[in-house]
């Protein structure tokens, strides 16, 4: 709630994003923790460790095929 909060005063701040991505994923909420690290993908570009987080988010909802095109972004 508190990640919420700063997530609404600074929307442009990746680090909250990714803090409350990683919350999600601690918490077993990968989809929520998934709509998180796509809003950084689209904010901040290529970087490798977000494709990595997104392809285990997919992994842990049972979505392989997502997993393996989340990854294959980084080598593009």
């Amino acid at each position: 709630a508190v990640y919420e909060r700063l997530a609404q005063k600074n929307p442009h701040d990746g680090k909250v994003f990714y803090n409350i991505a990683e919350a999600h994923m601690a918490a077993d909420r990968p989809a929520k923790a998934l709509a998180y690290f796509e809003r950084l993908k689209n904010s901040s570009g290529i970087s490798p460790q977000l494709y990595v987080r997104i392809a285990a988010c997919y992994e842990m909802l049972k979505e392989p095929s997502k997993a393996k095109l989340a990854l294959m972004e980084v080598l593009n």
